[in-house]
């Protein structure tokens, strides 16, 4: 509705624009770049799974892909974020909680086999700092 009667084409074609201008922003001035993606309901014979609503152009135009869940572990509610797309950091989990500072490791959580794990996705400034 918000492309009015453009087709499909036309607004892939409009969101690789944008995409590209981001990643120029991002290059040029090196700075990051979060955008969020709506997830949306797809049915398909007769089942139901979520999907990206942007689209599989989008699903290929980031560099790094970061999904925030909420979980529910032994110790009660969490958050944890998975990276599931990077060419600088392995796949991983790592359970984090928001504070004044930004998004921090959730130590109270945490192995010490897991923490050595997130060192290659987690820099001195926390979470934000390197991802």
């Amino acid at each position: 509705a918000e492309f009015g009667g453009s087709t499909l084409w036309d607004r892939q074609k409009l969101l690789g624009q944008q995409a590209s201008a981001l990643k120029s922003l991002a290059e040029s001035f090196r700075i990051p770049v979060l955008v969020t993606n709506q997830i949306t309901t797809q049915f398909k014979d007769g089942k139901s799974t979520l999907v990206a609503a942007l689209g599989p152009m989008w699903a290929h135009a980031v560099n790094t892909r970061l999904e925030l869940t909420a979980t529910q572990s032994d110790k009660g509610p969490g958050r944890s974020l998975l990276v599931t797309k990077s060419s600088s950091a392995p796949v991983v989990e790592i359970p984090y909680r928001v504070t004044g500072k930004g998004l921090e490791v959730d130590v109270s959580i945490s192995s010490p086999a897991q923490l050595e794990d997130y060192s290659s996705c987690v820099g001195e400034r926390g979470l934000i700092g390197t991802l």
